[in-house]
């Protein structure tokens, strides 16, 4: 992601403070204009019963890692817009969110799903607004295959946000 949006505009391990409370944190968090880029990043598997079509586990490790990655990025979104919230990068640098207008999620599994997208859609829970799009659910080496792709920050936008609109209509 710095290759392609460049340094400045890439904050790793974000924590967000109301106060001296630390509410939540975001793994990476990308500011490019008016857009930000909330990648949550999960390292849970799949477990041995869900591999072998136990619905109720299936649903379960969904809601462990999936889910809670998007929730958690939902409620980072919230925070942009809350004027007792601070957001501090591991390395110190505090990203200015007040320019932001849209947020994306983008929920990163390390372990490849077979049919992601297709869990994604039946099991995920979401709300958008005109502040919070759709969900980007994938798994860490479709990230890895548009930044390979995708050489300027234009462009990634532009998959990310036409992914939003169009997400429900791939199969």
């Amino acid at each position: 992601l710095i290759a392609i949006f460049g340094a400045e505009a890439v904050f790793p391990n974000v924590e967000i403070h109301k106060g001296k409370n630390k509410v939540s944190e975001i793994d990476c968090l990308v500011i490019y204009g008016e857009y930000a880029l909330i990648f949550q990043a999960k390292s849970q598997r799949l477990s041995l019963q869900a591999r072998k079509g136990r619905l109720e586990v299936l649903q379960e490790n969904f809601r462990t890692s999936i889910q809670r990655a998007y929730d958690q990025a939902r409620t980072c979104a919230e925070s942009f817009h809350d004027m007792g919230a601070r957001l501090r990068c591991s390395d110190g640098r505090e990203p200015d969110v007040s320019k932001v207008e849209l947020a994306y999620p983008i929920c990163v599994l390390a372990d490849h799903y077979p049919a992601l997208s297709l869990m994604a859609r039946s099991f995920l829970a979401t709300t958008t607004n005109d502040r919070f799009g759709p969900p980007l659910i994938c798994d860490l080496f479709l990230i890895d295959v548009i930044s390979e792709m995708v050489s300027s920050p234009l462009r990634f936008l532009s998959y990310i946000t036409l992914r939003a609109k169009f997400g429900e209509r791939i199969f």
